[in-house]
This record gives C-alpha cells, sequence and structure tokens, in this order.
C-alpha cells in the first residue's frame, strides 16, 4: 500500500472530524455518506480512496476514540499498591469521559459486533486490560482476595462498571444535577477496593 501523502492524510482527518459530527448527531444507524461528503467539501466517491466502507469508516471513529481512552488510562501513574493503581485508572477513566466527551459517545455508540464470550472480550479490549493487569497484580502479591472467585477479569469488570455508570449517568441522566457526583463516584470505588482488601 502507497503511503498517504501529507494532503491524504488531511483528507482523512477531515473526513473522521465530518463523520464524528455527522454519528454523534444522527447515531450509527442512520449514519450518510453523503452528509459526511458535504462537510468534508468532497465528492462522495472521494470517500471511498480512505475508507472501503460506510462501516469501516464508523469502525474508524470508534477506534480512534478507544485509543484515545488507553492512552489516558495508559498515563495513569505507576502505583507501590494495586488499590492505588486502580484508583488512578478510575481516576482517569472519568477524566477521559469528561473532557473528550464526544470520543467518549463514539465508542459505546459505534463499536459493534464485539466478540460473543467474555473470554474473548478479554483478549481485545486493550483499555480494559489495564484494569485486569492491576487486579492480577493485587491477588499475586496477596493484596486483594477474589472473593467472589470470578478472577482478576471479574473483579476489573465491577470497577469499569462503576465507572462508565458514573460517566454515563453525569453526561446524561444527572447533567443538570447540582452537587459532587464525583466524589459519590469515588466513594463507591473506595467501597469496592475494601472488599478487594486481604483482612488483617
Amino acid at each position: 500500500m502507497v503511503p498517504p501523502t501529507p494532503r491524504g492524510e488531511r483528507t482523512r482527518d477531515e473526513i473522521l472530524a465530518a463523520a464524528t459530527g455527522v454519528v454523534l448527531e444522527s447515531g450509527p444507524s442512520a449514519f450518510s455518506l453523503r452528509e459526511v461528503a458535504r462537510r468534508a467539501h468532497l465528492a462522495p466517491s472521494a470517500l471511498y480512496n480512505h475508507f472501503a466502507s460506510r462501516d469501516a469508516l464508523i469502525l474508524a471513529l470508534a477506534q480512534s476514540a478507544l485509543g484515545t481512552l488507553k492512552e489516558y488510562l495508559g498515563a495513569a501513574p505507576e502505583c507501590d499498591s494495586a488499590a492505588d493503581r486502580l484508583r488512578a485508572l478510575g481516576r482517569a477513566y472519568f477524566d477521559f469521559a469528561a473532557q473528550r466527551p464526544q470520543e467518549y459517545r463514539l465508542i459505546f455508540e459505534c463499536l459493534e459486533n464485539p466478540p460473543t464470550t467474555w473470554e474473548a472480550y478479554l483478549g481485545v479490549a486493550e483499555p480494559f486490560l489495564l484494569i485486569v493487569d492491576a487486579c492480577e497484580t493485587g491477588l499475586a502479591s496477596g493484596e486483594f482476595v477474589d472473593r467472589a472467585g470470578q478472577g482478576p477479569g471479574g473483579m476489573a469488570y465491577a470497577l469499569w462498571a462503576l465507572c462508565h455508570g458514573h460517566a454515563s449517568l453525569t453526561a446524561h441522566n444527572l447533567a443538570n444535577v447540582q452537587g459532587d457526583l464525583d466524589s459519590l463516584a469515588t466513594g463507591g470505588i473506595e467501597a469496592l477496593l475494601a472488599g478487594y482488601r486481604k483482612e488483617g
């Protein structure tokens, strides 16, 4: 494949920017390539020089956003304890959702047809695997106990569900509610970690 020229790279970025606006306004099911082309000031056929299909363009949007989430979580500080590492990852997740709301929406509105088993999902969900790794570290060091018997993946899922629920609620259902909702979410993380810690 011939490497894209600087102009080609700019055009692809312009298409992605236009497509982001369209999919966030209409949703992936009503996504229109013609509207993307109009906003990018291109002929509809020109889109196929960069993306093989409508689905390929939507997937590229979601994968780009997923890469940004991985950068946020990857930048969370390494810590002396697994509990502190999970706190840092939770904070990074909250920051991503609050600071990059469009990309957050793209991940969860556009990534369709995921793996059909939990085991397969654990093999491809790279940002989530950072949380799994922290849980594995806590179990291996004896800092954590797997009380539910669900392994590090199940323990990580509980934290992800809490963080995702908070991000979704504050972005939508509770968007106009006043109060320090972040402290409620942080308290939830502390309660979760208290259940993970080895007694004594």
